[in-house]
């Protein structure tokens, strides 16, 4: 539990470096090997990761694992929503993390859109804007143990709500100046930048909380 933060971060680090190598693989492949390959690959790796986890050793009790398997849904359920008013640190947390992902999963469902129709620009404006949040996302993997260390829970929290909350705003507000490419990057990139580094601060956040809970 100690260094839980420190390997949380080591992750999402990894996480992310992946994710750069890949979006900026993913042009190359495509446009030499054509769309067909890269599918291939993309099945090919998601086969690759469960061959891996299935060398992963457990130490959980098997038949406590069996048992806990064996209860029913509705009993389940049922326990669920009894921890839950018992807990209300989880409660809260569950609430914000439906809040966070109703702001964030229409944002990543409409990106061209978004890019296209509203900032009224081309698709190398979705690649920077792409590469300007997962760098961001890798950056506040890395800050995240620090900010641990030396804030509480709390204001980190209300930090992260602030900088998710302006980021999504500029969002908008780049629609305005659609006429001035500078500014449409300047301010869309500035939002991905904090929005980015909202999320994922909160998202760590949480996940420490909840192991310690």
């Amino acid at each position: 539990m100690k260094c839980y933060s420190r390997c949380s971060s080591l992750s999402s680090v990894a996480s992310t470096i992946m994710q750069l190598v890949g979006t900026a693989a993913a042009g190359v492949i495509i446009g030499t090997l054509g769309v067909g390959v890269a599918i291939a690959i993309d099945a090919l790796t998601f086969f690759l990761s469960g061959v891996i986890l299935c060398f992963l050793k457990s130490k959980e009790d098997l038949q406590k694992l069996q048992e806990q398997m064996l209860k029913g849904y509705v009993t389940t359920l049922k326990e669920g929503f009894t921890y839950l008013a018992d807990k209300p640190i989880i409660r809260n947390f569950i609430i914000l993390t439906i809040i966070v992902n109703g702001i964030l999963v229409p944002i990543n469902a409409l990106q061209a859109p978004l890019v296209s129709e509203v900032w009224k620009q081309g698709p190398e404006m979705l690649s920077v804007w792409s590469a300007a949040m997962v760098l961001s996302m890798g950056a506040a993997s890395v800050v995240f143990p620090l900010l641990m260390d030396r804030m509480k829970v709390r204001t980190i929290l209300v930090m992260s709500g602030m900088m998710l909350g302006v980021g999504v705003l500029s969002f908008a507000l780049a629609g305005l100046v659609s006429s001035c490419t500078w500014a449409v990057y300047t301010i869309a990139i500035g939002g991905a930048v904090l929005a980015s580094l909202g999320v994922v601060t909160a998202s760590s956040v949480l996940s420490v909380q909840f192991m310690k809970l």
